[in-house]
């Protein structure tokens, strides 16, 4: 799957799962669907989630505790944003949003608390298909150049402030392949999804120029396949939104802290009842809790499911069960959803 087109040709199984899933979900309102059996919610919290949509090329901010098809709380659109293509989204901890624009090669930065035509406060240029940004508590940030049809795939860091890197991460021996979303660790080191070498990298956070990861974890058994969104938890798992892997269906993976190599995940999230279907980008809460953009599928909308902590899983046999939450549907503004930031 492109990550520059999102839209990926499904099967009809796979339309008429999606499209069961989200429409019981959803077209009730804002519990869930009266019909469907869902888990109890996650547990209440006050932080926003904010979600980018490469198609409407706009920002949806939500409360954490979204279930419905509803409007957003805000709602970053139009002419004056200069979002193109929206792919990954950060937040910093002043809750400022930076967002990816892989059509016109860009970071553009939003108060997060702004709605409706604005304009970016900052903005860097030149950059060759980004998907993945981060942001750490000094406000550097990380940059994940996917260069798909044009440039050079690399990681860049920006200081605080400045649209001139610091460093560049690029050249044979780093082995990015098509990067796509990025996150950090807890020690600040950089870890990258390479989606069409089917790994993930980490990088140490000081690491420039031509240079070999600090560990990579890829091969049959840790199931990669067009990894996307990855996210780690407060105890150091990392979590993996993949693409048909290996026989799989769409899933999101969870490694343990410290994974490295041909490693298998411990834990796999996917099924036809948790409505994962086409995942790009992901996020943890600080209590554990999972949020799972979906991007369009053929004839259908995407959607953002949630899982609580004690709802991540069903294993190899891909029994996982319903989300906690969905949020879809026409007023939503979730057409064709990439990225997302939790704040």
């Amino acid at each position: 799957m492109s990550m520059i087109t999102l839209v990926r040709t499904a099967s009809r199984w796979e339309i008429l799962a999606v499209l069961i899933a989200i429409f019981s979900f959803v077209s009730s309102g804002c519990n869930g669907g009266s019909s469907t059996p869902l888990p109890p919610p996650p547990p209440g919290t006050s932080g926003g989630m904010f979600i980018t949509d490469f198609t409407n090329n706009s920002i949806s901010g939500f409360g954490q505790g979204a279930n419905c098809n509803c409007p957003p709380a805000l709602y970053i659109h139009g002419g004056n944003t200069g979002l193109s293509g929206p792919m990954g989204i950060a937040a910093d901890k002043a809750g400022n949003l930076y967002v990816a624009n892989s059509s016109v090669g860009t970071i553009t930065k939003y108060p997060g608390t702004g709605t409706g035509n604005i304009s970016p406060s900052f903005a860097i240029g030149g950059l060759s298909q980004p998907i993945g940004v981060a942001v750490d508590s000094s406000g550097n940030l990380y940059v994940a150049n996917s260069a798909v049809s044009s440039g050079v795939p690399s990681v860049q860091v920006y200081p605080r402030g400045s649209s001139v890197p610091s460093q560049t991460i690029s050249g044979p021996s780093t082995a990015l392949s098509t990067p796509s979303f990025i996150t950090l660790d807890a020690s600040n080191n950089i870890w990258v999804a390479n989606q069409t070498g089917n790994s993930i990298e980490e990088f140490a956070n000081s690491a420039t120029g031509n240079v070999p990861p600090a560990n990579i974890l890829a091969g049959t058994r840790t199931l990669l396949s067009a990894p996307q969104g990855i996210a780690f938890d407060a105890f150091g798992r990392l979590y993996v939104a993949i693409n048909n892997a290996l026989g799989f269906s769409d899933a999101v993976l969870v490694f343990a802290p410290g994974a490295t190599g041909n490693v298998k995940p411990v834990n796999i999230l996917c099924g036809s009842a948790t409505a994962v279907n086409n995942p790009t980008g992901i996020a943890v809460n600080s209590q554990g809790t999972l949020f799972v953009v979906n991007s369009a599928v053929a004839l259908s909308a995407g959607s953002l499911v949630i899982f609580a902590a004690n709802n991540i899983g069903g294993g190899m046999n891909c029994n996982g069960t319903f989300p906690n939450a969905v949020v879809g549907g026409p007023s939503s503004t979730l057409l064709n959803p990439a990225g997302i930031a939790l704040h």
